[in-house]
């Protein structure tokens, strides 16, 4: 239960893209548990507000839209691959995979 009271969600409505680095400091900081767009993670560690090593856990939902240039996708190629730190990931999908075989 007290995870629960150290959690926050944000999306673009939160108008996160206007934040300083002191309000990502305190928004992010004191949590433990921090539920984002794809997009908004992917700017807040190009900004350094976020760093890979502040990270145990990445959940990507609906993780089958992880190719080409999708947030997902540049997130694990800019900030995971070749990183010292690398936190454990895990994708769900309810979409069946569509491939030939």
């Amino acid at each position: 239960m007290e995870a629960w009271t150290k959690s926050a969600c944000w999306a673009a409505t939160y108008r996160v893209a206007e934040w300083t680095t002191e309000q990502w400091k305190e928004e992010v900081g004191s949590k433990k548990i921090a539920v984002m767009m794809p997009q908004i993670l992917l700017d807040a560690l190009r900004h350094a507000f976020v760093t890979m090593s502040a990270v145990s856990l990445l959940i990507f939902d609906e993780c089958h839209r992880a190719c080409g240039n999708h947030p997902y996708t540049r997130v694990m190629k800019e900030f995971y691959l070749g990183s010292q730190w690398r936190p454990a990931v895990f994708g769900m999908t309810a979409s069946p995979v569509a491939t030939e075989v």
